[in-house]
């Protein structure tokens, strides 16, 4: 979990809620969509605006975490008002606010080769316990700055999780069109980032890596 370890994260903590927001996600979706919900690397920017955290290898956790997730708690909130409404009425009217792009995906780990960001770094999981309990970090604080900085990540997971029903439509022989489940996807992402803001730990959504690995399994 880098991004948990970058964002100074307790990355036990993380990787527990990563695989209950997933098990909470397959039963909003019916088991219709095959994803694994990990951290959005859309939300790491503006973590550490917010928290003002440095990583290093001796940073330690970050204790700043408060308003990051009282922040995330409004998001999660309005992701799953959104999420009824494309539920209710259909997802055609987020297709023409969010056309499609083709987006680049090494921007971090170039940055960290040109000392602009930290570089990837693998010693911290080296020396982690194989086995730990996960601790929860219930921590809420609501600053309206805070909040604000992280509500235009609604747009992002929106436009985000729509592409990912849409790669697995493509790539998928089922009869039934994938788009049809973007609302219930909308809502269990929603309820896995509500976790996440309540256990003290990073946002988890649909992650693209992790769906084409699913995907690749169930068509092969």
């Amino acid at each position: 979990m880098f991004s948990a370890l970058i964002l100074g994260y307790d990355p036990n903590t993380s990787l527990f809620f990563s695989g209950l927001s997933t098990v909470v996600f397959f039963i909003v979706t019916g088991g219709r969509v095959p994803a694994y919900l990990g951290c959005s690397g859309s939300a790491t920017s503006i973590i550490l605006s917010i928290t003002g955290y440095d990583h290093t290898t001796m940073s330690g956790l970050n204790p700043n975490t408060s308003q990051v997730q009282g922040a995330l708690l409004i998001l999660s909130i309005s992701y799953a008002i959104v999420a009824v409404i494309v539920i209710i009425f259909g997802y055609t009217w987020l297709e023409f606010l969010m056309p499609p792009a083709i987006i680049g995906y090494t921007v971090h780990a170039i940055c960290g080769t040109k000392n602009i960001g930290p570089p990837i770094n693998y010693s911290e999981i080296v020396s982690s316990p194989w086995l730990r309990a996960p601790a929860i970090y219930y921590n809420l604080e609501f600053n309206g700055h805070s909040i604000g900085t992280m509500m235009p990540l609604l747009i992002v997971l929106l436009a985000e999780n729509l592409g990912h029903m849409k790669a697995i439509e493509s790539i998928t022989t089922n009869e039934k069109p994938m788009v049809k489940y973007v609302g219930r996807a909308y809502l269990g992402d929603a309820f896995g980032c509500m976790m996440a803001s309540l256990g003290g730990t990073i946002p988890f959504t649909t992650y693209a890596d992790n769906i084409g690995v699913l995907v690749g399994y169930i068509i092969s």
